[in-house]
């Protein structure tokens, strides 16, 4: 009776490309988890400044802003975007391997590799993630595309909270001293290059659509006139940018206020975290059911307001426990903003030259990724973190009326049809 009734884990699954493609996210959330959750206290135990701290939020997005665009006409005029899609894995993958030989340095300046080494490890994962949206485009239309991406998202994220509960538990218990703790960071960067090899091998899996022919026509920029007439791109591209902006200036802050204000160990902002993951993972299936009911523009507005909030509650918090239960209501939101920022630059983006138009997009980000956690770290400074953190929570606040205000036009212009 049991084996009768039992369905392995793929047969649960549309389609086999929404069993790869979720396979996909758990892999890479699963080397993103077990390291990044961590990358600014493995800083501090190389030395790392409050600068630099700053700097590992913002090389990143620097890096991004000069690769994305020649990388996504790279992408473009490739025959395969899953082709360059795996390679861009294994180049990120490589970095780990790297990171995890800086603490055999014996320098001074191994705080600063470390930091140069995090900013550029962002060229090919940053370039990875625009062949990736762009190659998921492909290989999901319509409706199925909500429901693979939301699929995606929620097994990874469950993945991903267990992934960093471990990982803190070890960091915390395992190690007696500094030194011991330092090695266990570079097994983590290990076991992250190891998953990215899985990921590799979930991706080869997924049915792409045929490669471009040798004599494929090129692709080529679209002009800013093209752009310009776009009116839903720029909107959409232009609101994104302002929230954007207003929601990595508080990423250095929130770590700061973790470890500086509350003494959290590297447990605790596991525990901190994976609080806000369950939330996220109970809440896509919700999330889902109303996008497909009230559209990803509406939901948009709702996800933003719930972030907004989250720096001003941050700092009433005089407690880890406190924190741990605002991040669990902040991960409601979380979900949704995930799901929702994402849909939208589908919805607005053409066809033709799609890929360019989401480089377009992910550059004026990553210009924001750059400066924005400076800004944060810069205010921080000049007023206090109860101060910054609030300005930041208002800004946030403007940043979804002006996602509300993108809304309405677009709800005028489609009653007018």
């Amino acid at each position: 009776m049991l084996k009768r009734n039992f369905k392995p884990l793929k047969m649960q699954f549309k389609h086999k490309n929404v069993f790869y493609i979720a396979l996909d996210g758990v892999a890479a959330i699963a080397a993103f988890n077990i390291f990044q959750p961590f990358v600014q206290m493995f800083g501090k135990h190389l030395g790392a400044s409050d600068f630099q701290i700053a700097l590992i939020n913002s090389l990143p997005a620097l890096a991004s802003i000069f690769v994305l665009i020649p990388g996504a006409y790279f992408i473009e005029s490739a025959r395969s975007k899953k082709s360059i899609t795996i390679k861009l894995v294994f180049m990120t993958s490589l970095f780990y391997v790297l990171i995890s030989l800086v603490p055999f340095i014996d320098s001074n300046v191994k705080s600063w590799i470390y930091v140069i080494l995090i900013g550029l490890m962002s060229v090919p994962s940053s370039i990875f993630n625009t062949s990736w949206q762009s190659f998921f485009s492909d290989v999901f239309k319509g409706k199925v595309r909500n429901y693979a991406f939301a699929i995606r998202n929620k097994y990874a994220t469950l993945i991903g909270l267990i992934t960093t509960l471990l990982a803190g538990q070890i960091l915390t218990n395992l190690p007696k001293t500094d030194t011991q703790r330092i090695y266990v960071y570079q097994a983590f960067s290990i076991l992250a290059f190891l998953f990215l090899m899985m990921e590799i091998h979930f991706l080869s899996k997924i049915d792409s659509p045929p490669s471009k022919p040798d004599n494929a026509e090129k692709p080529t920029l679209p002009k800013w006139a093209d752009i310009k007439s776009n009116k839903r791109f720029l909107i959409y591209t232009i609101t994104s940018f302002i929230y954007y902006v207003s929601w990595q200036m508080g990423w250095p802050l929130f770590f700061f206020y973790q470890v500086d204000f509350l003494h959290a160990n590297e447990l605790w902002l596991a525990i901190i975290n994976v609080a806000g993951a369950i939330t996220s993972v109970l809440s896509f299936t919700m999330w889902n059911r109303i996008i497909s009911k009230y559209g990803n523009s509406f939901v948009l507005i709702i996800a933003a307001a719930g972030i907004a909030i989250n720096p001003i509650l941050f700092v009433t918090a005089h407690s880890l426990i406190t924190l741990t239960i605002i991040n669990a209501f902040i991960g409601i939101f979380g979900a949704a903003l995930t799901l929702t920022l994402f849909n939208n630059l589908l919805e607005v983006v053409p066809d033709k030259s799609k890929t360019m138009y989401i480089a377009y997009y992910n550059t004026l980000m990553g210009i924001s990724g750059f400066a924005s956690p400076i800004i944060g770290e810069w205010l921080y400074k000049i007023t206090n973190i109860y101060f910054a953190m609030n300005f930041i929570g208002i800004f946030r606040f403007i940043g979804t009326y002006i996602f509300y205000l993108r809304y309405k036009r677009e709800k005028i212009s489609r009653d007018k049809k």
